[in-house]
């Protein structure tokens, strides 16, 4: 069976619907038990995956535990995770299978990521504590329609401002919107702002928040990776209910080799996202060490990805070794655009990135780009870590 393609017959294909009307009658129709479970809900512009998987790495030492994410680079088995281990296939096909078959007879209808994410709940039934990485903004988002007992946000910056709007204020109050009141919020904004903002929401809901940068956790001095990786050991603590000895660990690089050449993949697709990647970079000196830098992007302002651009050139010292790719995906900057501003920029334009490297094997690559850019040169990969 495919079902990825089962998915887009029965289903539909993968577009934001917001709204919980449609995904909490669907969840009525089932028993998910979540009210014997702890809940931990991971928002943010920029770093909630690797946030969500360094809590659900530690938490699977200790507790009966599940993650959700969102999207997935290869399979859809990577969504759902449960105690060290990936869905197998088949049972993520029978869970599918039995789950439309209920809403088809209730003739009820979801959205894709909704009924991913029922899946989720229906599989992961058996679990204490389920970690879930929202997949837009917040509020109104599929995954909100659980409540949670710890909520995150990694961060604030503008990134789909036709669904949050384009002011840090408005981001921040969707995003906001996983927070309960009576339970725990924790931040490490940087921005004062921000922490303002979140002070008075807090207040007026009566959430307990942890402001990071006030607890004098994290600071100005740390990258962003530090600062997710912070951000999840005090979650942690909170859901053990006692401090850590160790600090948790992960990089936000995904390595794979790709016709000879070692590659290391930044998932970064917003200017911010690159921003805080090269802060990451800079600080764990890995600017010398990649031969060449290939970027690609995914559909948006032409100014946006210039930006980012600019940011590899400012890091990189100069446009040598910095390759534009295109690639095909409905999310997809068009190749068009792309090549004009590889051409404006004065640096090299390729338009697939599999026959590049085939053709002109590196050492050592930095590969940025967004999840579906790099999932594609996954799935031509012959070795993934």
């Amino acid at each position: 069976m495919n079902l990825e393609k089962w998915l887009e017959t029965n289903i539909g294909y993968e577009a934001f619907t917001p709204g919980l009307e449609r995904i909490s009658k669907a969840m009525d129709l089932f028993d998910l038990n979540l009210s014997q479970k702890r809940i931990i809900s991971i928002a943010g512009t920029n770093g909630k995956g690797q946030t969500s998987r360094a809590i659900y790495k530690r938490l699977c030492e200790e507790t009966n535990c599940a993650l959700w994410t969102s999207p997935h680079l290869i399979s859809l088995s990577e969504r759902y995770s449960k105690n060290g281990r990936l869905v197998e296939g088949r049972v993520l096909e029978k869970v599918c299978l039995s789950a439309h078959q209920v809403l088809k007879d209730a003739k009820m209808e979801v959205s894709y990521f909704e009924f991913l994410f029922l899946v989720f709940l229906i599989w992961a039934k058996d679990c204490d504590v389920l970690v879930l990485e929202v997949g837009l903004g917040g509020r109104m988002d599929a995954v909100n329609a659980v409540d949670a007992d710890i909520s995150l946000i990694t961060s604030i910056s503008r990134d789909h401002q036709e669904y949050l709007g384009n002011r840090y204020e408005l981001i921040l109050k969707e995003k906001f919107g996983i927070a309960r009141k009576d339970k725990t919020l924790i931040t490490n904004f940087e921005l004062s702002y921000l922490r303002r903002i979140t002070a008075e929401l807090s207040k007026d809901l009566g959430c307990n928040w942890v402001d990071l940068f006030e607890e004098k956790v994290c600071d100005k001095s740390m990258n962003f990776s530090e600062r997710n990786l912070l951000l999840a050991k005090v979650c942690v603590e909170k859901v053990l209910k006692r401090p850590l000895e160790k600090d948790l660990v992960g990089s936000p690089l995904i390595e794979f080799e790709l016709y000879g050449t070692q590659c290391h993949g930044l998932t970064s697709h917003n200017t911010d996202g690159v921003r805080k990647g090269v802060q990451f970079l800079k600080h764990d000196k890995y600017t010398s060490n990649y031969e060449l830098v290939l970027m690609s992007f995914s559909d948006r302002r032409p100014e946006d990805a210039k930006a980012m651009l600019d940011s590899i050139i400012a890091w990189r010292g100069g446009r040598e070794n910095i390759v534009l790719c295109a690639f095909k995906h409905p999310k997809a900057m068009r190749q068009d655009l792309v090549e004009s501003l590889a051409k404006k920029a004065r640096v090299k334009f390729v338009n697939d990135a599999v026959e590049f490297f085939k053709e002109s094997p590196q050492e050592k690559a930095l590969v940025l780009g967004s999840n579906y850019f790099i999932g594609q040169l996954l799935q031509c990969s012959s070795s993934r870590r």
